[in-house]
């Protein structure tokens, strides 16, 4: 009886002391697509982690949203903001993640390099934006850049300092070179760069070892360094329409590589080092100037799809027959002869042009 007086009284002084908890606001806070002319005063609060104003007509970021100080992310994309005012975005110390994409700016200010030391992902896609100012090169914990359609003609060779970048993508600006200082970029796994002008590629991308996606479509290289070989992850290749004469022996080291395409360029021959990848499935090559086929291609066990039209290509070489998952062989555009054995093994799967395919 005594211990059941005790736990009453023990349990009542315990609740008649405990103050009651302050109700906490929201943290997340969504007005995409209303027609706001500005940002709205609800939105400009304490407390919020994630403000959603994309899809608006947005001018202005607003003096109040100086009350952002633990904001995390901010999306802002496809509205009329045309400057980012330092004296108040400054304020928002903790930002991880911003997307101002498709906004009329034209400059990032230099401050934004100290002002966000915890930014991850930047999206800056279709603003007017020529020059990339070297501080935001301060933030190293940036695993994300989007920054296409931006005008943007080179990068400052402080970008190495982006130790955690893992995806990068600047399609359709002006680059025509890249600092030396990107095979920093150890983490880098996906990598954007089509439709720029780029003459050349450092050799320090050797240093991309966590690489999986290149694409470089659309620009003028010449020739892919041999170092490519150390990207060991690598598995879609994509460079369609450059200059591209002659492809690194190297390329035959990228052993998880499963997608190669080359369609439209100068390639007069191979490597036969690209006999090596075992789980190569694609391999695009129209319109180039290549007059044979190396014959280690036979042994590249997995490959389904083998397009190599309008090249001049004669005859194939031996040992492709035996390549049984091959689900189009396309030769159109060659002037090349099959005797009836090869055709008899590709009739599943030869495409080619039907001059060259009638018997003699």
């Amino acid at each position: 009886m005594g211990n059941k007086g005790s736990k009453a009284k023990s349990s009542g002084g315990g609740s008649k002391g405990k103050a009651a908890a302050a109700p906490k606001g929201p943290t997340r806070m969504e007005e995409r697509s209303k027609d706001h002319t500005e940002i709205p005063l609800k939105v400009c609060v304490e407390g919020l982690e994630e403000v959603f104003l994309d899809g608006n007509k947005i001018e202005v970021i607003r003096e109040e949203t100086n009350k952002w100080g633990t904001l995390k992310a901010v999306f802002f994309e496809n509205n009329q903001i045309k400057e980012l005012p330092v004296d108040i975005i400054r304020a928002w110390v903790q930002l991880e993640e911003i997307n101002l994409s498709n906004n009329p700016l034209t400059v990032l200010p230099p401050e934004i390099g100290d002002a966000w030391p915890n930014l991850k992902s930047l999206y800056i896609n279709d603003c007017q934006i020529p020059q990339v100012p070297k501080e935001i090169c301060n933030w190293s914990k940036l695993r994300l850049l989007q920054a296409s359609n931006c005008g943007i003609t080179e990068l400052p060779e402080a970008v190495g300092n982006f130790e955690n970048m893992s995806q990068l993508s600047m399609n359709g600006n002006e680059l025509t070179s890249l600092p030396e200082s990107v095979g920093k970029w150890s983490k880098m796994k996906k990598c954007f760069l089509n439709s720029n002008k780029l003459e050349s590629l450092p050799a320090s991308i050797g240093g991309w070892a966590s690489l999986e996606k290149f694409y470089i479509n659309d620009n003028c290289l010449t020739a892919i360094p041999e170092e490519i070989g150390e990207c060991k992850n690598l598995a879609e290749f994509y460079a369609n329409e450059n200059q591209l004469e002659t492809l690194p022996a190297g390329l035959g080291s990228c052993m998880d590589v499963d997608k190669i395409y080359l369609n439209s360029n100068k390639l007069t021959a191979l490597p036969e080092e690209l006999g090596k990848l075992k789980v190569l499935e694609l391999l695009y090559l129209n319109n180039n100037e290549l007059d044979a086929l190396p014959s280690t291609l036979a042994n590249c066990a997995s490959l389904k799809f083998i397009h190599v039209a309008n090249n001049s290509i004669e005859e194939l070489p031996e040992g492709l027959e035996g390549l049984g998952g091959l689900k189009e062989l396309n030769l159109t555009g060659n002037p090349i002869q099959l005797s009836d054995d090869q055709k008899e093994a590709f009739k599943d799967s030869l495409q080619m042009d039907a001059a060259a395919d009638d018997d003699e």
